[in-house]
Order: C-alpha cells, then sequence, then structure tokens
C-alpha cells in the first residue's frame, strides 16, 4: 500500500506546500469548501459560508443546527472547546478532510494525542494514498459511494460506530452525542473530490443525512 508519510513524520509545510495535487496545495481546504457549499446549494438555500471564529458555536436556537468542517486542518485548543460546546447543546457535526490534524504552530496533534477524539469518538490512524480519485464507500445511508481526493484515511474508533469500510479498516464514523445529535467523521477529502470531479453523490448524501436537522 503506498500511503502519505507517517503520522509520526508529517508536518504542516509537507502537506500544504506541495502543488503536485489539489488535495496537497494551500488552497485545499477552500476547494473543500466550495464542494459542500455546491451540494447544499442544489438542496436549497446556500449556505453561510464563515471563519471558525465568526461562527457563534455557544448560541442556543430552537432547531438543531450543522456545522461542517471540510479540511480545517489547523485547530487551536480554544476552538475544539467550541466544538465541545456546539454538540452539547444538541447540535449536529460532520468532520471531514484532515480537519484538526494540526495545532496552531504546524504541529500534529496526533503526535501529543488526538484532541478530538472525545468529539468524533476515535483517532486518525493513517493517511494511504488511493489515486487521484479514490472512492469512500457508506453504509449509512446504504450504498453511497463519494468521490474523495488523492487519500483515504483510516480511523481508530473508540466510541462511536463505523458507517464506512475499506479493506477491512475503517474510514468513516458516526458518535451519537448524549442528549444531542450527532458527529459524522470522513476523513478523506470528500469535498475536494466533489468539487474537482461529481458533486451529485455528496449531494444525495447531504439530501439524507442531514434530514430532519
Amino acid at each position: 500500500i503506498t500511503r502519505l508519510p507517517g503520522l509520526t513524520t508529517m508536518t504542516y509545510e509537507e502537506v500544504v506546500n506541495a502543488d503536485d495535487d489539489p488535495a496537497r496545495n494551500r488552497n485545499a481546504h477552500i476547494l473543500a469548501a466550495l464542494g459542500f457549499y455546491e451540494a447544499l446549494s442544489r438542496l436549497g438555500p446556500p449556505p453561510d459560508i464563515k471563519y471558525f471564529n465568526d461562527y457563534d458555536w455557544d448560541k442556543e436556537t430552537k432547531r438543531p443546527r450543522v456545522a461542517i468542517l471540510p479540511d480545517a486542518r489547523v485547530l487551536t485548543k480554544a476552538q475544539i472547546h467550541s466544538l465541545h460546546s456546539f454538540i452539547e447543546h444538541g447540535n449536529m457535526l460532520l468532520i471531514t478532510g484532515l480537519t484538526g490534524f494540526y495545532g496552531p504552530h504546524a504541529t500534529a496533534w496526533p503526535l501529543m494525542g488526538f484532541p478530538l477524539e472525545e468529539i468524533t469518538g476515535g483517532q486518525l490512524k493513517e493517511i494511504y494514498l488511493r489515486g487521484k480519485t479514490p472512492m469512500v464507500s457508506l453504509t449509512t445511508p446504504s450504498d453511497t459511494v463519494l468521490p474523495s481526493r488523492f487519500w483515504i484515511s483510516s480511523i481508530d474508533s473508540s466510541s462511536a460506530k463505523a458507517i464506512g469500510q475499506l479493506n477491512g479498516e475503517v474510514i468513516a464514523t458516526e458518535r451519537d452525542v448524549p442528549g444531542g445529535d450527532r458527529v459524522i467523521w470522513i476523513p478523506s477529502a470528500i469535498g475536494l473530490g466533489a468539487w474537482l470531479t461529481d458533486v451529485q453523490p455528496l449531494t444525495q448524501y447531504l439530501q439524507v443525512s442531514l434530514k430532519g436537522v
């Protein structure tokens, strides 16, 4: 299996400053956000796109809210605390790509323990190269296949159920939040995959997975 550098050797510069593929470019998170924007716009009014610190994570609303973090690779401890507050208020998170892989000083979080584990219910295990457009197959909803880009990540799950597997590896999970909603974690570049190839599979997935929220 060909794979990206292991979790113990990856640095922010190695991943972001390469131009061999959009998934490794410094603008990858923007393209990932565009993929989700296009998919959600096909289902209704265009979604709001905000910088992390411009969003009111602590706001209490009558209806549950949904926040999508598409490949937000750098998160601080304060931002992770905001995510805790968000899900504790009964809201739903969809986390994709390498969101939360790095701390504020370009240090890979997994080297010190993955701080998103309490939110996702698992840790990032490994990142595997799978060609330009690898496919992420999900069992929830059934028969869902989403194009990724450049890599597919595997997960060590602790308190989340597997909703996607590849060659015996868990590649997507869903965690039910006590007293709240769900945290769906797909640590592969499905936003990029949608933007660069076909947005319709992601549109169909969001239509089903966000139903009732």
